[in-house]
Order: structure tokens, then sequence, then C-alpha cells
């Protein structure tokens, strides 16, 4: 279970890199281990705004062409 939403926090701070998330990911289980802290405490704590980043957008519409 911890294994799922490790990588998908994972997947969240490091979109575009493999081998980013992999590191990050193992990083997490091992600070978690040591001391405590789960990885979503983790995420935020690097990247507090994630959630608004992740957010669907309306579309900008302009109407003045």
């Amino acid at each position: 279970m911890m294994q799922m939403k490790r990588s998908k926090f994972a997947e969240m701070l490091y979109p575009y890199s493999a081998a980013d998330q992999y590191a990050w990911e193992l990083r997490a289980f091992y600070r978690w281990n040591e001391t405590g802290e789960n990885p979503r405490k983790q995420m935020l704590k690097q990247a507090p705004n994630i959630y608004q980043a992740h957010e669907p957008h309306l579309p900008r519409i302009n109407y003045n062409n």
C-alpha cells in the first residue's frame, strides 16, 4: 500500500524523469523508516503547492480575435 503511495507522490514531484522518481521513492522510504516522517509530509515539505499545480485549469478563451 505504501509503495503505491510513494510512487504516486514521486510521479507528482518528477513527472518527466523515471530515474528521479525512483531515487525520491527510495529516499522517502529510508527517511520514513529512520524518522517516521511519512512520504506525504516529505512531498509537501519539498513542494508545498504541489496540489495546486496539479489541479485542472479551465481553458482561457480570448474572444478579441
